[in-house]
């Protein structure tokens, strides 16, 4: 299938997660360890960034394991183009059966089904230095509160032939006091779906919902996403510094 798309990356935050509450990596956590928080602790910038300024766009990988989609558990992973250098999501999974909610195909199998699907859990990295949101601080991380995905499919004589998505995260900085991240994809299309190891080059692998390792056996699908947005506002930073006592506790 031909994406009409831009770009946009799935692949696990940092590359592995821990929970399903708080899924970073091994080696962020031991950033977190070592590096002290003023590094990278504090609120981003408000302001509404897009790839049409500051926003990198992505490509994106949806896992799989029983072979369909729509199916509780399934995965979702990205990260923006040339490697997660700058945003990158981490395992939001399905956790509540996909509702239909349109259904224009007709008798001659033309037409479209529109599914609405509720992620859970899953992190959202931000890079920090030199971006446009940076207060100088090297990177922010958040906690993912839900991820909404409107999902149509394009039927022509029964046979789909076109899935895109529209995506809206919301997400909490964990140096903040508010829920003031909000994500938005205007269109993801999917371009193809095989096991892990053949996917083709430049999108990230298929993961498991519980560990976020990416397995090449794993069957899964991968996209390609355009013109996101992500509006930062209201955010507070906490009174209490994170300290090493406030991460050994998220952990």
């Amino acid at each position: 299938m031909t994406s009409e798309c831009a770009s946009l990356d799935w692949l696990a935050l940092l590359s592995k997660g821990v929970t399903m509450k708080h899924r970073y990596p091994p080696f962020a956590i031991f950033i977190l360890a070592v590096v002290s928080s003023a590094a990278w602790a504090g609120c981003p910038l408000d302001g509404v960034y897009s790839t049409d300024n500051a926003l990198l766009p992505g490509v994106a990988s949806e896992s799989e394991p029983t072979g369909q989609s729509g199916e509780l558990g399934n995965a979702v992973h990205a990260e923006s183009v040339g490697g997660g250098a700058q945003w990158l999501l981490s395992c939001p999974a399905i956790c509540v059966e996909p509702v239909m909610i349109e259904n224009t195909v007709d008798g001659s199998g033309n037409g479209h089904v529109t599914y609405f699907t509720v992620y859970c859990g899953g992190g959202f990295w931000l890079n920090g230095g030199a971006e446009a949101w940076s207060n100088g601080h090297t990177e922010y991380l958040a906690d993912v509160d839900v991820a909404n995905f409107t999902t149509r499919i394009t039927f022509a004589g029964g046979v789909p032939v076109l899935t895109t998505t529209d995506i809206e995260v919301t997400a909490e900085f964990l140096d903040c006091t508010d829920t003031c991240l909000t994500f938005t994809v205007a269109s993801a299309c999917q371009v193809g779906e095989a096991y892990g190891a053949d996917f083709p080059a430049g999108y990230p692998l298929p993961v498991w919902m519980d560990t976020c390792d990416p397995d090449p056996m794993l069957w899964g699908s991968w996209w390609d996403v355009c013109c996101a947005t992500m509006v930062i506002q209201g955010c507070s930073t906490d009174a209490d510094d994170l300290d090493w006592g406030h991460v050994k506790a998220l952990y």
